[in-house]
């Protein structure tokens, strides 16, 4: 049986780097991260760290992004983690 777990993170982009601001349901997954990725690291580094832990972006809804009133760009990523049971 396929089961599947939601979740969403949400990103602050500056000068290259990224910040983990906000997240739900992927704490197990966010605790396994150091702490210095989560506070300042290339985008794609973030996001790979999580696809260590089972996590995926989402193919739909499409990432959401705004740019906030001091130029950084926020970006909401859902993510999707499969798990098979043995059967």
């Amino acid at each position: 049986m396929t089961t599947y777990q939601y979740g969403y993170i949400l990103l602050r982009e500056r000068l290259g780097q990224a910040t983990l601001e906000d997240d739900w349901r992927v704490e197990d997954a966010r605790n396994r991260i150091p702490r210095s990725v989560r506070e300042s690291a290339p985008l794609v580094e973030i996001l790979s760290r999580f696809g260590e832990q089972g996590w995926q972006v989402a193919a739909a809804p499409a990432p959401r992004v705004s740019v906030d009133e001091h130029g950084d760009t926020l970006t909401q990523y859902f993510l999707v983690k499969e798990t098979r049971d043995a059967a």
